[in-house]
């Protein structure tokens, strides 16, 4: 979480496909109460745009966890927009959508 805390800005909006959006408290809240646990994440198929002080980063993504009750084992496409400001790259905004 201490990662997080630090990649992360303060603003973050983060989409989910069942409509949900969380923010970075509720994200980092999530991982520190143990309702989301990761057992395995693998990424490929990296697409990275850089525009000045914006990176766009698409990924396909295999993660295998549990958030609360609910187990999910399956491909993801992931997005992810950085911006640079002056303490280093933090992430602004991002989505994950469930691919087959």
């Amino acid at each position: 979480t201490d990662s997080l805390n630090r990649l992360l800005h303060d603003d973050l909006i983060f989409n989910f496909p069942s409509n949900r959006m969380i923010t970075k408290k509720s994200k980092i809240d999530a991982y520190r109460s143990g309702d989301i646990s990761l057992h395995e994440i693998v990424s490929s198929e990296e697409i990275i745009t850089v525009m000045e002080d914006v990176a766009v980063v698409s990924l396909k993504i295999y993660l295998k966890g549990q958030y609360r009750e609910d187990e999910f084992d399956g491909y993801f496409r992931s997005l992810r927009i950085w911006k640079e400001f002056e303490n280093g790259w933090k992430v602004i905004a991002g989505s994950s959508v469930p691919i087959k």
